[in-house]
């Protein structure tokens, strides 16, 4: 028997709001996602045990497919990561699902979360055996990006990080990343062009913000003059240009919220589009 999924409570959507989509308000329901992928699993073996089912994403288009990004919590995590991502799409057709590691866009994701091919990998750049290698995924977005977390072991533990990018945002990446130094930027590990991963070493887990907000002493205000001075180091030194935006820009992006405003209230639809249209006639 599978134990009940915790996952919190969930306002689900009416099925009026998208009448294309039947299975929209299953793919929103963790609860129900759990259940799903326990009877079948999208990857090799037999379906784990899932404790915790969490949304973190949601890409819908009114009457074409919703895309929801779940993260699962397994247990227990004996031969595999305690913590995977998998992707539940609703379309008018049903519903599909697979591993975020199946992402066509990011081919690379399948050597870049394989151990053994990593455990290699890492053993080349840092020339020191690596016995072990765990791979967690931090975040994720379909088709577009992905950061890895690697844990390894032999000789000393490490925690080092990857950021997978599909697109031009590779290049952009490790361009700045070899760039800035290691001064400036974590330990940059190692790039794998074909994978279109950069890894960098770990940055710790405390940020100026958090730093800022301690009671005053000595030593934060020593670290706060000492991230000032990063900070000033890192404007100064350039990088790649960013992307440019323009009013047309935001206008169009508004214009591909417009479907999905229109099926929650017409009414709030009507105003933003008169809205658009304003911010259109402007010179």
């Amino acid at each position: 028997m599978t134990p009940p999924v915790p996952t919190g409570s969930t306002r689900l959507p009416p099925r009026e709001l998208d009448p294309s989509l039947p299975d929209l308000a299953a793919v929103l329901d963790p609860a129900e996602v759990a259940r799903r992928l326990q009877r079948h699993w999208p990857g090799p073996g037999s379906p784990p045990s899932i404790s915790d089912c969490a949304v973190e994403h949601v890409q819908w288009s009114p009457g074409v497919e919703c895309r929801v990004t779940c993260r699962l919590t397994l247990s227990p995590a004996v031969d595999g990561p305690a913590s995977t991502v998998v992707v539940v799409v609703a379309t008018p057709r049903g519903v599909r699902d697979r591993l975020y590691t199946s992402d066509p866009e990011l081919p690379g994701l399948v050597a870049a979360t394989d151990p053994a091919v990593m455990r290699g990998w890492f053993s080349d750049r840092l020339e020191r055996p690596v016995e072990a290698c765990s791979v967690t995924p931090v975040s994720y977005r379909p088709a577009s990006r992905c950061v890895l977390r690697y844990r390894l072991s032999g000789g000393s533990s490490t925690a080092v990080y990857g950021k997978l990018l599909g697109g031009d945002g590779f290049e952009a990446l490790a361009s700045t990343a070899r760039s800035l130094g290691d001064d400036l930027a974590p330990l940059l590990v190692g790039v794998a062009p074909d994978w279109r991963l950069v890894v960098q070493g770990d940055a710790g887990d405390r940020s100026l913000a958090a730093i800022a907000a301690e009671p005053p002493s000595p030593g934060t205000l020593a670290q706060l003059r000492s991230g000032g001075r990063l900070l000033c180091r890192l404007h100064r030194s350039g990088g790649p240009r960013g992307w440019r935006r323009s009013l047309v820009d935001d206008i169009d992006g508004l214009h591909d919220h417009l479907p999905a405003v229109r099926c929650v209230s017409p009414s709030v639809a009507e105003l933003m589009s008169a809205g658009i249209d304003r911010l259109a006639r402007l010179p």
